[in-house]
């Protein structure tokens, strides 16, 4: 019924980052299993106008997102779905562990795939998980097995990286994170098929509109902004409420056409 094709495997790797797997019954009351899917995000475009339309595109549901605001956090947006073939899927085939987030790992089928399949696995978790590190990209999340895994996979397709840890003072818990070399976040966009468009603004703005502690960074090739401004009408002219049960994902891409890096020297 379902396939491991790279759209499912963005899907994952998106559920990796900001989703959950239910492991618990329906209710005290009922004690059959609870097969809940669900994912939150506060990127509420990207949740409605790209990751939704992936639940829709592999599965018929009337589940749609739904937006909320809790007390000290930012206006988010979720979506749950409880489907037994798919939930049985995940878990069984792909290997998804479901409950708590500390044990998650790349599940073997992920690994064991093509490149095409983990480089939209990582994609995927990046899309939800990841964002700036210091200088540059990388991770953050609760399993270290997982950190280690992702970093393995990066190292695959030439891209460095180093992993490091820490305990939140708010919370007590441990976290654990990876930093891509900063030479290496060229290679890291143009190998991964990042999906979320205001990630994608976001990174041409810090990188590649303005001047770096390495030197001067010049970029060819079409605007980041005129890019950006693109993905973002053609997703305004997607009509409100429920998407029909096959759609076309939105898939934006960086095309890097030449990149010159000149370091300036100062002579005293």
């Amino acid at each position: 019924m379902f396939e491991l094709d790279c759209d499912m495997a963005y899907l994952i790797g998106a559920l990796v980052g900001d989703g959950y797997i239910s492991d618990r019954c329906k209710s005290k009351k009922d004690l059959s299993k609870d097969y809940r899917i669900s994912v939150e995000i506060s990127d509420l475009d990207y949740m409605e106008k790209v990751l939704f339309p992936l639940f829709k595109n592999i599965i018929s549901t009337r589940s749609i997102p739904k937006r909320r605001k809790r007390q000290g956090k930012k206006e988010s947006s979720y979506f749950i779905l409880r489907n037994k073939n798919l939930y049985l899927f995940l878990t069984k085939e792909i290997g998804l562990i479901a409950g708590k987030k500390e044990g998650l790992v790349v599940p073997k089928k992920i690994t064991n795939s093509s490149r095409q399949i983990k480089r939209s696995f990582v994609a995927g978790l990046f899309d939800t998980d990841g964002g700036f590190r210091g200088r540059s990209l990388g991770f953050t999340m609760k399993s270290k097995a997982l950190r280690n895994e992702i970093i393995l996979l990066l190292n695959e397709r030439g891209i460095s990286s180093k992993g490091d840890e820490w305990v939140a003072k708010y919370n007590g818990l441990s976290y654990y994170g990876l930093r891509i070399a900063k030479r290496d976040i060229v290679n890291f966009l143009k190998q991964f098929p990042l999906r979320n468009p205001e990630k994608l603004e976001n990174i041409n703005q810090r990188f590649f509109n303005s001047c770096g502690s390495a030197g001067v960074v010049k970029r060819a090739g079409e605007d980041s902004k005129e890019k950006s401004a693109k993905l973002r009408t053609t997703q305004s002219k997607k009509p409100s409420g429920l998407v029909p049960t096959k759609v076309r994902t939105l898939t934006p891409t960086l095309i890097f056409i030449s990149l010159e890096i000149v370091e300036v020297k100062i002579s005293l």
